[in-house]
């Protein structure tokens, strides 16, 4: 089954009015509006994949899956939390890119240690 209407994000949107494409901009995070009744002859073609809840959204939206509204909800609530959580992760990946490493951490004593036995000057504690 070849649909007439092409879901695309509202980025692509504006690309593809310019092309003379009809086109359905939808929300991903509410329950389809619409759901269509494939035949095992039908064939269907998804886009771009770039977020991963799209699928769940194009299996229900196309009759594959058969889930009530509430359960959908509930999936988009678990995958809002994935995504919270993944993007807590990424920032505390990313503000802690500069600490120095346990291992740089003791070469770093070590070298301040052997400096102060040598008696240079720069690493004596003065206070």
């Amino acid at each position: 089954m070849h649909s007439d209407i092409k879901q695309k994000t509202e980025a692509e949107f504006s690309n593809a009015t310019t092309q003379g494409e009809e086109l359905e901009v939808v929300d991903i995070y509410k329950y389809p509006t619409q759901i269509s009744n494939i035949k095992d002859s039908d064939e269907i073609t998804i886009g771009d994949m770039h977020a991963s809840f799209k699928f769940i959204y194009f299996l229900v939206r196309h009759g594959i899956l058969e889930i009530s509204q509430s359960e959908y909800d509930e999936l988009v609530q678990i995958y809002k939390r994935h995504l919270a959580i993944s993007n807590d992760l990424i920032d505390l990946h990313v503000a802690t890119q500069h600490l120095p490493t346990q291992e740089n951490l003791q070469l770093s004593m070590q070298e301040h240690n052997k400096n102060l036995q040598q008696g240079d000057n720069n690493y004596r504690d003065t206070t």
